[in-house]
């Protein structure tokens, strides 16, 4: 309902700026004909026909030739010139006033929709691909917003108005003087279809430059390690100049192009004005008719050019739209009311305790495989977990265990059994719900440019300072934040780069723990600390874990040897299943792994 009636108001909003154009178009197109009155009546004292123009202007003064008519008419030339503007400069900005509403909403729908993408779907797209759809593919669609709903209706009415009253002049000289009209249309045409194309390239040119760009300065600790700026500084200028060269290519027709309608819009007013003075000549044009005509002809083709370059335009529009709608058509998770991570509902916590927290979770018989990938990275994999219970999950790189997470976190589903909390399908169970109830500590976890104390507390915004510092201390980490100058208040950097490796596994861990979710899942979270700190935190993990599942995937059998129950994973398969004692005890992988550790 409020979504119509802001659509209501957007739409009388542009009505009112389109009216108050077309009365400037009105009083525009007038002042020629006051101008004929003028030469013909009060400069020449020549007799004029009759017209309505004519009965308004002297019930204001009497007509006839002197200075007090030519002072009197060029006033009211002045205040007609002067209303038009005024009514132009309210009718701009009750358009930006519309197309920005238009423009702030398409960009927040555009935004909105890729947070909701799929995680398959989502993984497949180019970061600054996507970016580029939220800013400068909006920002085509504001400018063509802005010019061609209003002006470009009130261009339109001006040719129409302006070629009938020329035809109401002569029809004979009308039809000469706009001559080149249909020519610059059918022109435009041809350009249209042909700059489309020509843009189209372009944005991906910018789009692959943009994605090269936020690459480089999300990996510089890379770049810097390996010395490879001049390798990136090579890579990107690669780029910019392919993008360079369809830029340059496409302005180049885009100014050649107008170079020659430019050329034969002046022509056309040199035709008018020298074949108006022959025409006054032989007597069949006034004088002030002549330049009536030369100023309409001008009213008459720079609107013409004006609304050729707005068709241009839409050769843009048309790639923009194109894009945006494949963003607003994308396969997008189904959630059941909006949630975006840091802003859970106080009470959406305890609403979801109830439904899930304390039932066990059960994997039946999963297998799954990538999208476009035959082979598959888990095989049947069945396990039950209940409250209280930590798992351990341990096997060599490519084995299928973060598999199971993206599982678990439902971003991706199930090729084959199911995954269920108490007995219900997690695919029937709302994401927010599933998602609250779910903490995930990833191998490389991603960090927001804030305080340290605002990273812990992403996922429970509403926690004290003293939960906060209590998570922290679990996790090991309050010692090394309080070596900061500004402790906890301490800015972390795009993605954490203030931080050690460690110390941002650590204040991961610290934020899922501060969460206080029912399952909880540390997938290889330990690799970067030491052996202490890893000790501390397992001491840490082992007092939470009384009324909730907790999850543990490492490659350090140090991380997992407490767990209750260890699973074995080699090629997507559950090899061994058992605890450290029942695991150790056997010919197996875990054996192997155990005595390889042992004697490092």
């Amino acid at each position: 309902m409020q979504q119509k009636k802001r659509s209501f108001k957007i739409i009388l909003v542009y009505i009112a700026s389109i009216t108050l154009l077309l009365l400037k178009q009105v009083l525009l197109a007038t002042t020629p004909l006051i101008l004929n009155i003028m030469i013909d009546a009060s400069v020449l004292g020549k007799e004029i026909k009759n017209s309505y123009l004519l009965t308004l202007i002297n019930m204001v003064t009497k007509v006839e030739k002197g200075m007090h008519s030519i002072i009197v008419l060029s006033i009211i030339i002045l205040i007609l010139f002067i209303l038009a503007y005024l009514a132009s400069y309210i009718s701009d900005i009750l358009n930006a006033l519309a197309t920005e509403n238009i423009t702030k909403s398409l960009r927040d729908k555009v935004h909105s929709n890729i947070q909701r993408f799929t995680y398959e779907h989502y993984v497949k797209q180019q970061t600054g691909d996507l970016i580029q759809r939220c800013t400068s593919n909006i920002e085509t669609i504001r400018r063509t917003l802005n010019h061609f709903v209003v002006h470009g209706i009130g261009i339109i009415f001006s040719i129409v108005y302006i070629f009938v009253v020329m035809m109401n002049q002569s029809v004979k000289f009308s039809l000469l003087s706009s001559v080149t009209v249909p020519i610059i249309l059918a022109s435009c045409i041809f350009f249209f279809i042909y700059m489309k194309k020509l843009n189209e390239k372009a944005y991906k040119k910018e789009a692959f430059m943009t994605s090269v760009a936020q690459e480089n300065l999300s990996g510089v600790r890379v770049v810097k390690a390996f010395a490879m700026q001049n390798y990136e500084k090579q890579k990107f200028e690669n780029a910019s100049s392919e993008y360079k060269k369809m830029i340059l290519k496409a302005n180049f027709v885009d100014s050649l192009f107008w170079a020659v309608i430019d050329a034969v819009t002046f022509a056309q007013i040199m035709f008018v004005t020298i074949y108006g003075s022959y025409l006054a000549y032989l007597g069949e044009l006034t004088v002030g008719q002549v330049v009536a005509f030369s100023q309409y002809v001008v009213m008459l083709i720079f609107p013409v050019r004006h609304l050729a370059r707005i068709i241009s335009n839409v050769s843009r529009l048309s790639v923009s739209i194109k894009r945006i709608r494949e963003v607003l058509n994308a396969p997008k998770e189904d959630l059941e009311k909006d949630f975006s991570m840091g802003t859970l509902p106080q009470n959406n916590a305890e609403n979801c305790n109830s439904n899930l927290a304390g039932k066990p979770l059960v994997f039946d018989g999963v297998s799954f495989a990538y999208a476009n990938n035959e082979q598959q990275v888990l095989h049947n994999v069945s396990f039950k977990a209940v409250a209280g219970q930590m798992i351990g999950v341990i096997g060599k790189t490519g084995s299928g265990k973060t598999s199971l997470i993206y599982l678990l976190e439902n971003l991706y589903s199930p090729s084959n059994g199911s995954i269920k909390i108490g007995g219900v399908d997690i695919s029937e169970i709302d994401l927010p719900t599933l998602r609250a109830h779910t903490a995930v500590v990833w191998q490389e976890p991603f960090l927001y440019s804030k305080t340290i104390k605002e990273n812990i507390r992403i996922g429970r915004p509403d926690a004290t300072d003293e939960d906060v510092l209590e998570a922290s201390k679990r996790a090991a980490l309050h010692k090394d934040v309080m070596e900061f100058e500004k402790g906890y208040d301490t800015l972390v950097g795009e993605n954490g780069i203030t931080l050690s490796g460690g110390q941002k596994q650590r204040l991961a861990i610290a934020r899922a723990l501060l969460k206080d979710a029912y399952i909880i899942v540390f997938d290889d979270s330990l690799s970067s600390v030491d052996t202490a700190t890893d000790a501390q935190i397992r001491e840490a993990i082992s007092t939470i874990k009384d009324d909730k599942i907790v999850i543990v995937i490492s490659h350090r059998l140090s991380s997992v040897k407490n767990a209750d129950k260890i699973l074995v994973l080699e090629k997507g398969h559950v090899i061994q299943e058992g605890n450290h004692e029942e695991l150790i005890n056997i010919a197996g992988t875990y054996k192997t792994i155990y005595e390889e550790q042992n004697a490092i």
